[in-house]
């Protein structure tokens, strides 16, 4: 007999922090997400689900798991992707901030995204995001086809009135 399934919910994203209050500032104060909480656990908002950080001197006291040490972003293919209003506003104010980032906002065509990357202060590989609002292209306007049989149409010189010839 099959075990039955567990009910599970996916509570979130957990940054496991090695300075707290770095991490902190970093998230409420120059990503301005909503939310927060004091050491050892703060939890941020947003439109998709919670982002928790967690001090790693409690999160080895009470799981006797190691985290990940600071700046080797040791989180295995984990990208925090965050949705910003605009991408370009955000680095260019995070630069003034002093952030480092991967390299400069890139447009995604194929993900219908322009992005940026940079990396919160334990190493983990964050993704700003924003819609890619591109113009489309119009279509060439579409020739006519013609009946077979039908004669060519006429071609004239004269650029017509409206007015029939006998009036």
């Amino acid at each position: 007999m099959p075990e039955p399934e567990m009910e599970s919910l996916f509570f979130g994203p957990m940054v496991i922090a090695q300075d707290f209050e770095e991490s902190y500032r970093f998230y409420k104060g120059s990503l301005g997400l909503a939310g927060g909480g004091e050491t050892p656990y703060a939890e941020f908002r947003t439109g998709s689900g919670p982002l928790v950080v967690l001090d790693a001197k409690f999160w080895r006291a009470v799981t006797s798991l190691p985290a990940a040490a600071r700046g080797t972003g040791g989180r295995g293919g984990i990208v925090l992707a965050i949705k910003v209003r605009s991408v370009d506003e955000s680095y260019r104010r995070l630069v003034e901030e002093g952030r480092s980032f991967l390299g400069p906002p890139t447009n995604r065509p194929q993900m219908g995204l322009r992005t940026v990357f940079l990396r919160d202060p334990d190493g983990n590989l964050i993704e700003l995001s924003s819609g890619l609002s591109v113009p489309r292209e119009r279509p060439a306007p579409r020739k006519r086809a013609r009946r077979p049989g039908s004669p060519p149409p006429r071609r004239s010189g004269k650029r017509s009135t409206g007015r029939s010839a006998g009036r």
